[in-house]
């Protein structure tokens, strides 16, 4: 199998690990480099802005060539230091070969997470915005129109709580909408980057991000979360605005499941995640 890597769209803080992936590969296949006619393409995000804009181009073509593209990205368990590998999205609806392994035994050391308590109480609705550059939000309207119909919902079905929007920290929001709906908008002026998550939780009834990461965040915070489908968090959160549907997952289940998408740069070089995923994109290779 020829696989491509595309190094020059690769955010900074991932090219040592796009660098180790590409190091497991040549172990059994061959690695090039830029070429539109390999068998699969590596990509950084789908967030198709910046240094990675020229990858949607690549996503395109070989998505319309039934080709798979293997998107590599960093991690919310462990942020920088984990990073998640799958197969033609980064989403619930992406392949990362989780579901298809075994649980690798020293997963739960190596994150060293505990799961909080689920909450029942908090003053506020905290909604978590995406990019609109993002493949992630390619189905969805504007933000503006989306906040638009999203806030007034969650007003009739919460009345008593107040509602933060926390717009994503490469996506500002124009201040028509805190205006409009008079809701505090969490992000800090003259940065990328807004307040601690964790603090924001803090006071959170529940978080509203229909793809994003902050979900998966809330839920092992014990916050409870409402999604879309496609969401990773979706198997322990609501999908319905309206009200919060019992998940028939345990979190702990989950969370298993979430931690074998997420990989170190020792395991990368090892060569785990690719021997999870390759399989299927020989068959998927074969079955072209």
């Amino acid at each position: 199998m020829k696989v491509s890597f595309w190094s020059e769209s690769v955010a900074l803080n991932g090219k040592d690990i796009y660098k180790a992936f590409e190091y497991s590969i040549q172990k059994t296949d061959t690695v090039v480099h830029n070429d539109m006619s390999a068998d699969t393409a590596v990509i950084w995000s789908t967030l198709w802005q910046g240094r990675m804009k020229p990858n949607k181009a690549v996503f395109d073509h070989y998505r319309s060539q039934g080709k798979p593209v293997i998107i590599m990205e960093v991690g919310v368990l462990d942020r920088n230091n984990s990073f998640r590998i799958a197969v033609n999205h980064i989403n619930n609806t992406g392949y990362y070969g989780h579901l298809d392994n075994p649980v690798q035994p020293d997963r739960h050391k190596r994150f060293n997470i505990t799961l909080k308590p689920i909450r029942q109480q908090g003053n506020n609705i905290v909604i978590c915005c995406q990019n609109e550059s993002s493949q992630l939000w390619a189905k969805m309207p504007p933000t503006t129109a989306w906040l638009s119909d999203i806030v007034p919902k969650l007003s009739t079905a919460f009345p008593d709580k107040n509602i933060l929007i926390r717009p994503h920290p490469r996506f500002s929001l124009h201040r028509s909408i805190h205006e409009k709906y008079n809701i505090e908008v969490c992000q800090k002026r003259g940065t990328k980057d807004d307040t601690n998550f964790v603090e924001i939780l803090d006071d959170a009834y529940c978080v509203v991000s229909p793809t994003g990461g902050s979900a998966i965040e809330a839920v092992v915070n014990g916050v409870p979360a409402i999604v879309s489908p496609e969401s990773l968090a979706a198997p322990v959160a609501s999908t319905d605005y309206k009200a919060f549907i019992p998940s028939e997952m345990s979190r702990l289940d989950w969370l298993s499941r979430v931690k074998n998408t997420e990989w170190f740069i020792d395991e990368v070089e090892l060569g785990i995640p690719w021997s999870r995923i390759r399989p299927y994109l020989l068959n998927q290779t074969s079955n072209r």
